[in-house]
C-alpha cells in the first residue's frame, strides 16, 4: 500500500532550514570549502523561504551569496548561474529596482542563450540579437525561456513600458498577462480577446 504525504514546498523548504540549523548540520557545513556548492545552495533555499515570506531584502542577500559561490565553483555558462540570476532579478522586481531586475534577467537569458546545442550558430554578444536568435531556434514553449521572458515582461509593465511588456508577454503566450496590460492601458476589447485565449488555454491543458 502506498501513502502520500501532503507536504508542500514551502514546508520541505522549512524542514531544510531546520536540518542546515542544527548543530551537527553546522558543524558539517563548516567543514565544507568556502566555495563548496552544498553552501551555495544552503543560502538559496533561505532566499526562497524570505522570499515566500516576502522578506525581499533578506532574500536577495542569501541569493547574491548563493551566486558569489556558484561564481567561483561552476562553469560561467552553467544552466543553474542562470536560475540564480533569474531569482535575483524576480527579488529585485519585488523592491521595486527594475533596472537591476532586468539586468539580472538578462543575464539569465544570456547564460541560457550559450547553453544551446553545438548545431546553433555562433551566439552574437548583442542581447536583442541574441533573443531574435534564440526565438528561432528553440521551441516556442520552451520552459527557460519562457519563464525569462514572463519576467522581463513584469519589469516592463512595472516601470510603465507597457509595448515592450507586451511584446515579451507574447512571445510566452502570457495572455493573462497581457490581458492586463491591455486594460491597464485602455484597450478593452483587446484585454477581452486575450483574457479569452487564457481561458481557452486553460480548458485546453
Amino acid at each position: 500500500m502506498r501513502y502520500s504525504l501532503p507536504v508542500t514546498t514551502n514546508e520541505m523548504r522549512l524542514f531544510f532550514i531546520a536540518f542546515v540549523t542544527s548543530n551537527a548540520a553546522l558543524f558539517a557545513l563548516k567543514s565544507l570549502p568556502a566555495n563548496h556548492p552544498v553552501l551555495a545552495a544552503r543560502y538559496n533555499h533561505i532566499a526562497a523561504v524570505y522570499a515566500e515570506k516576502g522578506a525581499h531584502d533578506k532574500a536577495l542577500e542569501n541569493y547574491e551569496k548563493a551566486l558569489e559561490i556558484r561564481l567561483t565553483s561552476i562553469p560561467s555558462n552553467h544552466p543553474t548561474l542562470a536560475t540564480t540570476y533569474s531569482e535575483i532579478g524576480a527579488a529585485c522586481a519585488k523592491k521595486g529596482a527594475y533596472d537591476d531586475a532586468l539586468d539580472n534577467y538578462e543575464k539569465a537569458l544570456e547564460i541560457s542563450l550559450t547553453s544551446l546545442p553545438s548545431n546553433i550558430p555562433a551566439l552574437p554578444t548583442s542581447y536583442t540579437t541574441a533573443l531574435e536568435i534564440s526565438l528561432k531556434s528553440l521551441a516556442s514553449n520552451h520552459p527557460l525561456l519562457a519563464a525569462i521572458h514572463n519576467h522581463i515582461g513584469s519589469v516592463y509593465a512595472g516601470k510603465h513600458r507597457y509595448h515592450k511588456a507586451l511584446e515579451n508577454y507574447g512571445k510566452t503566450s502570457s495572455y493573462d498577462s497581457m490581458a492586463l496590460v491591455d486594460y491597464v492601458q485602455g484597450d478593452h476589447v483587446k484585454a477581452l480577446i486575450s483574457h479569452e485565449k487564457a481561458r481557452g488555454m486553460f480548458f485546453l491543458g
